[in-house]
C-alpha cells in the first residue's frame, strides 16, 4: 500500500529529522510548506498532548483521509524553575520570540545555579491520525542538564542548551545519529515506528 505522511510543522529542521526517522514507511512525506496558504495552528492547549492534537486535527480537512497526519509538541521542564517553561517553551520569550531569545531568558533565570541544580526533562508528545482516521498518541522524554552557555550549531530549537544526562555534548554538538540515541522526539518517533511495524505485520497498512 502506498502511504503518505503529512508532518504538521513549518519547522524545516524538525520535518527533516522526522522524515529521516520514519521515511522508510511512506512513499511521500509532506509538510506545511507543501500546502500553500496554510497558517500555523494556534497552540492554545494547556498540555503537550492537547497542542499536538490541535495541530493534528487542524490540518485534517486539507488532506485526503488516507494520509497519515503527525503532529508533535515538546516542552522543557526545568526543576529549578518549578517546571517552567514547560508547555509554553516555544513562546517563553513572547509570541514573536526567537529560539535564541528563549534560550537567553532561560539562562538568565538560571544564572548562578550550580550544576547539580541545572537538571530538566525534555518531553515530546506525538499525535497521529492514521490512514483510516484512527487517532494515536506516542510519548518520549529525555533528562538533560542546562549548561551555562549555548554550545554547538547543529539541530534546531533549544538544542544548544540541552545536554542529555550521561553525555558530554549538547544536542547541537551531536550528529543526527548521536542525537537520536537520547532525543525525546526520537524516542517518541521510535514508539511510532514500532507501532507502524506491528501494523504492517498485521496487515493494517
Amino acid at each position: 500500500m502506498s502511504l503518505s505522511l503529512f508532518i504538521a510543522s513549518g519547522n524545516r529542521g524538525k520535518v527533516t529529522e522526522l522524515g529521516q526517522l520514519c521515511g522508510a514507511y511512506f512513499e511521500q512525506i509532506l509538510c506545511q510548506q507543501d500546502l500553500l496558504g496554510t497558517r500555523e495552528v494556534a497552540e492554545t492547549g494547556s498540555t503537550l498532548f492537547a497542542n499536538a492534537r490541535l495541530k493534528c486535527d487542524g490540518f485534517a480537512h486539507l488532506l485526503p483521509r488516507s494520509t497519515f497526519i503527525l503532529a508533535d509538541d515538546s516542552g522543557l521542564f526545568i526543576d529549578a524553575l518549578g517546571g517552567r517553561p514547560g508547555v509554553y517553551s516555544k513562546r517563553y520569550a513572547g509570541a514573536q520570540g526567537t529560539d535564541q531569545q528563549v534560550m537567553a531568558k532561560i539562562l538568565a533565570e538560571m544564572a548562578g545555579l550550580p550544576w547539580e541544580q541545572r537538571g530538566a526533562v525534555m518531553r515530546c508528545v506525538l499525535a497521529v491520525r492514521d490512514h483510516r482516521g484512527r487517532k494515536h498518541c506516542f510519548e518520549g522524554s529525555c533528562p538533560v542538564w542546562i549548561p551555562e552557555q549555548p554550545r554547538g550549531t547543529q539541530g534546531f530549537s533549544l538544542d544548544p542548551i540541552l545536554q542529555p544526562r550521561g553525555a558530554t555534548q549538547t544536542f547541537a554538538q551531536m550528529s543526527a545519529r548521536e542525537k537520536s540515541h537520547y532525543d525525546h522526539r526520537g524516542r517518541a518517533i521510535a514508539a511510532f515506528i514500532a507501532a507502524l511495524e506491528q501494523w504492517r505485520q498485521r496487515g493494517y497498512l
